[in-house]
């Protein structure tokens, strides 16, 4: 029988969502555990309180959610991030949930650890490369090659051949389960360094946007376009630059996931470009 994990707090941006497998994680560890024995563990004299904050239904006090943290984290910043999940939650404003918001996705940055693929040349050979690692992170599908075929809706051979390709540079490994290869990332999370006069990475976003053109037919809930034109002197274009690249780490925490069940692998493409000279 497979051991349960402890829900891992920075993996959740709803708070109910994080009680409910916190209380299943505990469940599951002690037959003996209830929400009868959670409020006496924590102190708490309505046995029904608990159940009802699991589900939202009652909020959760400064001085239990001291109490929470105590028993619930070793960590620090855990329990910092705790902190934060249940203020989003109970946010009376706008502002208010954007600034908590902000807290929350300031502390995953801290848990962000990308590597840095330095020779990427057989990396980002083509765009189905990537997309593939990616899939390979996802911890509810199986990770057979006849899997990532029907998601990649591509041929069994080719996306082997993608795979090999992987294990061959060091960002896969196999692993032999029931007599069934399943593939597996080397790692949680990548990225290419932005390189000048690059061939490589010029091949690679031309076929990007090609992918991009290509999907103009889909219906509009599968995708989008949008273009702007600013007019930036140099210091408001590197301020620019800096909030897309803040805007684009902030997304990959925010809609970071283990999980890809009910759901689609979609890809996003920044670019900006100068089209026009310098006015005198």
């Amino acid at each position: 029988m497979e051991k349960a994990q402890k829900p891992l707090v920075f993996q959740y941006l709803d708070l109910s969502a994080f009680l409910a497998d916190y209380y299943s994680y505990r469940k599951a560890t002690s037959l003996r555990f209830s929400y009868e024995s959670w409020s006496q563990e924590l102190e708490v004299k309505n046995k029904s309180f608990l159940r009802l904050a699991v589900i939202g239904k009652k909020k959760i006090s400064p001085a239990l959610l001291e109490k929470m943290s105590a028993k619930m984290f070793d960590q620090k910043n855990e329990s910092e991030y705790f902190y934060y999940l249940v203020k989003h939650a109970y946010s009376a404003t706008q502002k208010e949930k954007q600034d908590f918001s902000s807290n929350l996705i300031r502390l995953l940055k801290n848990q962000s650890k990308e590597e840095v693929i330095e020779n990427y040349s057989d990396f980002l050979s083509t765009p189905w490369l990537p997309r593939l690692l990616t899939l390979l992170s996802f911890k509810d599908i199986t990770p057979t090659s006849k899997n990532f075929s029907r998601l990649l809706d591509k041929p069994q051979n080719e996306v082997e051949i993608l795979l090999k390709t992987l294990t061959e540079i060091g960002l896969a490994k196999t692993e032999n389960i029931a007599n069934e290869i399943h593939w597996l990332s080397s790692g949680q999370a990548f990225k290419v360094p932005d390189k000048n006069g690059s061939e490589v990475l010029l091949n690679y976003h031309r076929q990007s946007l090609n992918d991009a053109i290509k999907a103009f037919d889909l219906p509009k809930n599968l995708r989008r376009y949008r273009s702007l034109l600013l007019a930036m002197n140099e210091e408001q274009l590197n301020e620019f630059y800096k909030l897309l690249e803040e805007f684009a780490t902030d997304q990959k925490i925010r809609f970071n996931s283990d999980s890809i069940k009910g759901k689609s692998l979609f890809q996003a493409n920044f670019n900006i470009h100068m089209v026009t000279k310098t006015a005198e």
